[in-house]
């Protein structure tokens, strides 16, 4: 490819085609087209100065569109974007059923719109030809309700998602691929869209008085660092809108070089500066119907991702703002309340010096006056000062569902006497009135007003059968049967009484806010919010709280049910939003059910639908069984045995596609299934669960966590071929996996174990908020507590505090048993060192009582779990070590000496390396499944039925093959690990030196002909940084990769103390890291020979001295790095310390680094740090799958002769 000049239009190029017109007025160049066809977006390629080039056409029209701060609301600026459209068109989007375009095509497509606008007319008219929809519509659109699909079918289709979400790094979509399949109505069925239509209510739009710009108001002014950060963060995977723009290809148009103008143009955009033709252009949703879990239909209207990036800089920069709104009195009330509270207090002044006066006076009948004054004067001041009941709404405050929860248990503990309800708000995203918002928007948000008004301001076309074009009401009946579609829809109260559907025409979308747009909810939770306050100041007593439209009430019965009465009333008014009578649930733990309205869930004469005739006259007699519970965002509260089985079945729910994942297997066209598989059961499944461990009681939530503990342990025991290893072995290795990576675990979090600490994060992390919320926690004393889930969660945060004190006093026992080398240093027995100090987690009195807070993260909490749980995996890998075989390993100590190394430093980082769609990201299934089982000692699936029969059949020779892959790992190409770990560290240290860094090739040079001898005369080094030492002198670099687990060499009586000892049981790298660093740098003579042999326990005695590979360059002042590795991924300390310092160097000056990061790796040390820890432990995998694969054939060329 010659450049990427070629895909540049110039400066002259005429965008002025996309306005002109053909005789029957219609544009030339139409993106509306766009809208009405069924397309497949073609992938990006991977080779950057491909997919640069090919995205130039595009990068032009956003920059036209971008130009300026005003070029936005031009028509040039118009232009540019639909320019943009069409070259995406032309160049991306094809027809289903056509191949895929190769790089070339895509090249010569955008060429072609970038050399003159004839060219590009000509190129848009040939695309319209192929992607042309088919030529008899009436016999392929109307189409019934697809059949679900059969098992087969199903399977396949999750595993195509699965694998292409996977391919995007979007671990939790794929996971989502993997559930139920059909959730997607058919859009194509007249029968779908008439039940869509009736969710989407026909009325009249906001008036123009309420849409129009709030006098003296300046427009929303985006900040540059929000969108830099919210741009950044893009997700991927996302439905697009009507015209097939994605988040990706947003973020490859802004890298190809429209960056800048694309942070101008969605800077205006938000200001509400945009041409009318770009508003017609991105105003139209794309339609969708996704069944629910209860069998009903939630629509969705979904807009352009462009659009939904402006909405969703702005709701990001207003978020702090918002939280404040929703969590607190209205600015109104609150003004009120404060001005109140001053009058309050200068009345008591006022009475308490009259009092004063009298009693100085000695006038009796003016004290006893001034008495009574007093009395009036302090109760207004205590009425002035009590807190008050406000609506409260979770939606933008972080961790706002579990600070709902915790409300929830307040109200329910302090007084059981009360009743809760549970509201259900029937499509009110849909049914919000618009005229509603923009009036709440105009006296609480008037800057957002012109953005609303953009795309809220006017109904929205909805394409929900693409080539049927804007759904129309032709499209909800087939001829004749209109009138029992008006009737539906007029019953559903989706248009008025006595509409006439046969002169209509578009059905559009007319109220609410639009799902899947951020500002959705603010758009339709405002006015429903402002209702709520109304309600509140008729109903004192009654306590709300809400996240987004989940709404909850508290209060005694004789104000509960009047005030909710009254809320279904005030909002249907005000902002028209329905209930849902028979989702809402009513609850009391120690109050009566018969005070419950009989309409209401849960009361004693409660019908509910479909009835049987018992249940009629049970309620009939006031005998209706009570709730024992509900559901607030997720969790569950109530009676606490149906709160655990209502869990239960949740996790096992939600927990459900694993029963898919564990029979994915590898297809032609994917060779590492087993790597999806294992990041989709690290970082989606087993990460399920946090949410309740953090929402609900500990007591409650703990038997179900375990239990779906034990449910990812059994995808993570198929995946790792676990069973053929012995059940202690089993055991062992679950136990290790459930630690995190960087103490020597595989991320799979047993939430029951950590359920203490997420509580206690939680209810501490939000317990300033939780006081200003809600009333009742505000008289709370945190230390000395009265409510039982406040005490529970002192009671876990005292143990959590006495199990930090008890490994700590552990942990001084270790650094006092020393080991010393013979090169003079000395190690500590090792310990992990991320158990926090006793000062960040304070005792309660201190937590909240000082200048500043000092609430302890759960990040500091779990650590306290974590290493008390490494400490019992110490136990139990020595427990294994008494019990293993001598047929089975006759490394002694082999399972401490694996677990101290994996709890190295660096070790996990490869368990944490997501896929990226390259080869050095994504190992073949055996690796996987290889890395995994010797990082937890398990037996190797692959080579344990062969070594078996080895050994049944007696060939002694095949005798050495141990079934944990230590002799394994080293009877292939070696040298691959030791040249793919340099391969790495060569990356890192070239991302940010100044200098050419150079790397050895041992394999292809001696030293004599080598061109590093310069550098060092006595040995070949493995990588060289010319002048990237102190005072400019040469770094260099030798790299080992080793085995903690092999056979100690036997040392004679005359040896004794004149090698280092094989110790990695106790000490890191305590088998490794002496040889290697003596072999490396040499070691002085120390003592004398009548001293004796050295001791490693006290230090003392004779050592030799050595002269090490890299004498020469030493004596020639070059600096010499020993980047020493254990083959289960770790980093010795040296080199581990040495990444940590090319990690400060890339953050001081950014501009030097040549890393190009990921989203799923962002800083240096993680990404390069996830890099090296994979090549070893990748690479080492290989080399144990291509020996088995050779020990197989040679077993069976023996077993046939």
């Amino acid at each position: 490819m010659d450049g990427i000049g070629q895909y540049q239009p110039d400066s002259g190029f005429d965008l002025s085609i996309m306005e002109q017109t053909d005789e029957a007025g219609q544009l030339l160049i139409d993106p509306e087209l766009i809208k009405s066809r069924t397309l497949l977006m073609q992938s990006l390629p991977k080779s950057v100065e491909v997919r640069v080039a090919l995205l130039q056409p595009l990068v032009h029209g956003e920059c036209v569109y971008g130009a300026t701060n005003e070029s936005t609301a031009t028509q040039a600026g118009a232009n540019g974007l639909s320019y943009y459209y069409a070259c995406m068109a032309i160049i991306l989007l094809r027809a289903p059923g056509t191949d895929a375009r190769d790089e070339g095509e895509m090249l010569e497509r955008a060429a072609r719109c970038a050399r003159d606008p004839e060219e590009l007319l000509e190129a848009w008219r040939r695309w319209l030809r192929e992607t042309a929809p088919s030529a008899d519509p009436s016999a392929s659109l109307d189409q019934p309700e697809l059949p679900p699909p059969s098992a087969a079918d199903a399977n396949l289709k999750s595993a195509q998602r699965f694998q292409y979400y996977m391919s995007h790094q979007n671990e939790g979509k794929a996971f989502q691929a993997m559930g139920a399949v059909g959730g997607l109505k058919n859009t194509a069925c007249p029968a779908v869209a008439a039940g869509y239509a009736a969710l989407c209510p026909q009325r009249p739009g906001p008036s123009t008085a309420a849409t129009c710009d709030v006098p003296g108001q300046a427009p929303f002014k985006l900040k540059a660092a929000v969108f830099d950060q919210f741009f950044s963060g893009l997700k991927t995977c996302k439905a697009p809108g009507p015209l097939y723009e994605t988040n990706e290809l947003m973020q490859a148009v802004a890298e190809a070089g429209a960056y800048e103008c694309m942070r101008r143009s969605t800077t205006t955009s938000c200001a509400g500066r945009v041409h009318p033709r770009v508003v017609t252009l991105l105003a139209s949703l794309r339609g969708l119907v996704v069944g629910k879990d209860d069998g009903s239909d939630r629509p969705l209207g979904l807009g352009e991702c462009r659009r939904r990036l402006w909405f969703g800089c702005a709701m990001a920069q207003k978020k702090p703002e918002l939280e404040h709104f929703y969590t607190n009195p209205l600015p109104a009330d609150a003004a009120a309340r404060a001005s109140e509270l001053r009058a309050a207090e200068q009345q008591a002044g006022q009475a308490a010096a009259a009092q004063t006066a009298a009693a100085r006076g000695q006038q009796s009948e003016l004290f006893d006056r001034t008495t009574q004054d007093v009395a009036a004067a302090d109760a207004r001041l205590a009425a002035a000062r009590a807190p008050v009941n406000f609506p409260v709404n979770f939606a933008y405050s972080r961790s706002g569902c579990e600070l709902l929860n915790h409300t929830l248990d307040a109200w329910m503990q302090s007084e059981p006497l009360e009743h809760q309800l549970s509201d259900d708000k029937a499509n009110m995203y849909n049914e919000t009135v618009s005229e509603a918002s923009f009036n709440g928007l105009r006296e609480h948000d008037p800057d957002l007003v012109p953005l609303y008004r953009l795309f809220y301001g006017a109904p929205a076309p909805i394409y929900f059968c693409r080539e049927k074009g804007p759904l129309r009401v032709a499209h909800l009946h087939d001829g004749d049967s209109c009138d029992e579609v008006v009737q539906a829809l007029t019953r559903r109260e989706a248009i008025p009484n006595g509409t006439d559907l046969r002169d209509a025409d578009l059905w559009m979308n007319c109220t609410g806010g639009h799902q899947g747009c951020p500002g959705a909810t603010h758009f339709a939770c405002l006015p429903y919010h402002l209702s709520l306050h109304a309600t509140q100041k008729n109903f004192p007593a009654l306590k709300i709280a809400c996240d987004a439209d989940d709404t909850y009430l508290g209060a005694r019965a004789e104000v509960l049910y009047p005030g909710y009465a009254a809320l279904r009333a005030d909002t249907l008014a005000s902002c028209g939003t329905r209930s849902k009578l028979a989702k809402v649930v009513a609850y009391t733990r120690d109050g009566s059910h018969c005070d419950i309205p009989p309409d209401v869930p849960g009361s004693a004469y409660y019908v509910p639908p479909g009835a049987s005739q018992a249940q009629v006259e049970a309620a009939a007699a006031g005998e209706a069984p009570r709730a024992r519970g509900f559901k607030v965002v997720g969790a569950f509260k109530g009676d606490a045995d149906w709160c655990g089985a209502q869990l239960g079945t949740r996790l096992q729910r939600r927990l459900a596609p694993l029963d898919r994942v564990d029979i994915l297997t590898d297809r032609v066209d994917c060779e590492h299934t087993y790597t999806h598989r294992r990041l989709v059961i690290k970082g989606v499944a087993a990460q399920i669960p946090a949410y309740w461990a953090k929402a609900m009681s500990p007591a409650v939530a703990r038997p179900e966590l375990n239990a779906a503990s034990a449910r990812v342990r059994r995808s993570w025991e198929l995946l790792s071929g676990a069973e053929v290893s012995p059940p202690e072995r089993r055991d062992m290795a679950w136990e290790e996996a459930t630690l995190s990576t960087a103490c020597g675990g595989s991320g799979l979090t047993n939430w029951a174990m950590h359920a203490g600490a997420a509580r206690c994060a939680s209810i501490y992390g939000g317990w300033r908020k939780l006081q200003t919320t809600c009333p009742i926690l505000a008289a709370q004393d945190i230390a000395a507590p009265t409510l039982p889930f406040l005490l529970e969660c002192n009671e876990e945060y005292g143990a959590l505090r006495a199990e930090r004190d008890r490994v700590a006093a552990l942990y001084d026992s270790y650094d006092n048993t020393i080991h010393h080398t013979m090169r003079g240093g000395k190690i500590a027995r090792f310990h992990l060192k991320s158990l926090p100090p006793t000062s960040a987690v304070p005792a309660l009195d201190a937590m909240f009582h000082s200048e500043k807070d000092k609430i302890p993260a759960q990040r500091t909490l779990s650590n306290i779990v974590f290493n008390a749980a490494h400490l019992r995996c110490v136990e139990t890998a020595m427990q294994v070590d008494a019990a293993t075989l001598a047929t089975d390993t006759r490394v002694p100590f082999r399972e401490m000496s694996r677990f101290i190394s994996i709890s190295q430093s660096h070790s996990g980082d490869w368990c944490d390396l997501r896929t990226d769609g390259t080869h050095s990201t994504t190992p073949l299934s055996g690796q996987t499944r290889v890395a995994i089982a010797r990082r937890h000692g398990l037996f190797l699936i692959d080579s344990y039925d062969t070594i078996m029969a080895a050994r049944a059949a007696g060939h002694a020779d095949l005798l050495k093959y141990d079934l944990l892959g230590d002799h394994l790992c080293n009877t292939d190409d070696c040298n691959s690990r030791h040249h793919e770990f340099c391969r790495a560290w060569h990356a890192a240290i070239s991302a940010v030196s100044l200098h050419t860094v150079l790397l050895g090739d041992k394999d292809k040079a001696t030293k004599s002909t080598s061109p590093l001898v310069s550098y060092n005369s006595t040995h070949v080094t493995d990588i060289v940084e010319p002048g990237g030492g102190p005072g400019g002198s040469d770094r260099l670099f030798e790299a080992k990769v080793v085995s903690p687990c092999t056979l100690a060499e036997k040392q004679g009586a005359e040896l004794r103390g004149q090698k280092p000892s094989k110790r990695g049981y106790l000490f890191g790298f305590g088998s490794t890291e002496e040889s290697y660093r003596i072999m490396i740098y040499g070691s002085a003579e120390r003592g004398l020979h009548t001293d004796g042999p050295f001791d490693e326990d006290t230090g003392q005695g004779f050592v030799p001295p050595r002269q090490g590979h890299y004498s020469d360059a030493l004596a020639r002042g070059k600096k010499v790095i020993a980047l020493i590795a254990e083959v289960f991924g770790g980093l010795s300390p040296h080199p581990a310390r040495f990444l940590r310092q090319l990690s400060r160097v890339a953050a001081k000056h950014a501009t030097r680094d040549s890393t190009k990061y990921t989203r799923c790796a962002r800083t240096f040390r993680q990404y390069h740090g996830q890099r090296i820890s994979h090549a070893i432990v990748m690479t080492d995998a290989l080399n144990i799958h291509d020996g088995t694969l050779k020990l197989k054939k040679d077993f069976l060329q023996r077993r046939a002769a």
